[in-house]
């Protein structure tokens, strides 16, 4: 169905759903197809900031855990938009995307290779460094 267009990464919800939601109800904004994202008509912004009702919308523990009820929620959720994304934060999630590598810290990449029985993460580019060997003069 997807044609190999669909890309599913593990992340650590805790630390990082929130800003892969941000993420992602910003790249049409950073595209230039519109100026915020809740003008963006495919955008789960109108449903998470907005309130407004999309049956194709299932709340994740994580957005539910922002806020008492659902206007605290969606306070909580606009003020996401209102910080400015960190560089650094983009690099990590786009890094994340394109090696396919779960998003996370070094504990939760470590829980990943246990359960999957792979090893996980960015390996350093170039060959494997050598310890130096010891010579007996």
């Amino acid at each position: 169905m997807w044609e190999g267009r669909h890309k599913g990464n593990v992340i650590e919800s805790e630390a990082y759903f929130l800003s892969c939601m941000r993420y992602i109800e910003m790249n049409p904004v950073r595209a230039g197809m519109v100026d915020h994202p809740a003008k963006y008509r495919w955008s789960s912004y109108a449903a998470n900031a907005q309130g407004i009702d999309n049956a194709v919308i299932q709340f994740h523990e994580q957005y539910l855990a922002i806020g008492n009820n659902a206007e605290a929620r969606q306070s909580a959720y606009r003020g996401l938009f209102e910080i400015i994304t960190d560089a650094d934060e983009l690099t990590i999630i786009r890094a994340s995307l394109s090696s396919g590598t779960p998003l996370g810290n070094a504990y939760f990449k470590k829980q990943v290779e246990i359960m999957s029985g792979r090893k996980v993460g960015l390996n350093q580019p170039g060959r494997p460094r050598q310890t130096p060997k010891a010579y007996i003069l």
